[in-house]
């Protein structure tokens, strides 16, 4: 599916809440550099959809956008983009990598819940939250970085990533961890924080896994 650009002489600049979903024979999604705003539950439920070719227009992704597209593969979120809503990506568990641009400052709730492929994630250096279940049972992930700015990260935010091994924290802002934030992952699983903050963390981080 290519999406045109104008319609009726006029741009198209959103894609409405709903407007694809569950449309079962899309594979393939071109969407137009005119897009500014993607509505929820855009492409929910579309479980052949593979590729998604998103412009650099693109500010917002609605909550949901990609929810339960479970062969989506291939998909880069544009540079516009700034926070990364709810279920936006709940799972897609064909996924096996993603890159959050450099500008989103928040990861919503359950936003890459259930992505069980989800091997590399790559978060920006300006992030501040990752919400509640926001990798909930990324089962794949095997390691993650937690960015200097990062001042928040809810609860169960990594739980069931069974085979998370290493959690480097580089933020020494961070101030609140939610409960089960990293129950569940790997045994023997190693979290490098900065040595300043070293105290503070193992009194933060003491039950949350």
């Amino acid at each position: 599916l290519i999406i045109p650009d104008m319609i009726d002489e006029k741009p198209v600049t959103e894609l409405e809440a709903s407007a694809f979903g569950n449309a079962k024979k899309l594979i393939r999604v071109e969407i137009p550099n005119s897009v500014i705003t993607m509505g929820e539950n855009v492409f929910k439920g579309n479980a052949n959809l593979v590729e998604v070719f998103m412009p650099e227009s693109l500010t917002s992704l609605g909550k949901g956008a990609f929810d339960g597209c479970t062969n989506l593969v291939m998909l880069s979120i544009p540079e516009g983009v700034t926070k990364i809503e709810e279920k936006t990506f709940n799972g897609c568990n064909s996924m096996t990598r993603v890159s959050i641009p450099d500008g989103v400052t928040s990861i919503g709730k359950l936003a890459f819940a259930g992505c069980s492929k989800l091997q590399k994630v790559s978060l920006p250096e300006e992030l501040l939250t990752i919400e509640e279940k926001a990798f909930f049972e990324c089962a794949t992930l095997d390691k993650i970085v937690i960015p200097g700015e990062v001042t928040t990260i809810g609860k169960s935010a990594f739980e069931g990533c069974k085979k998370l091994k290493t959690i480097t924290i580089k933020s020494t802002k961070l101030a609140s961890v939610g409960k089960n934030a990293f129950k569940g992952i790997y045994k023997n699983a190693k979290i490098k924080v900065p040595s300043k903050k070293l105290k503070a963390y193992d009194a933060m981080l003491a039950g949350y896994t």
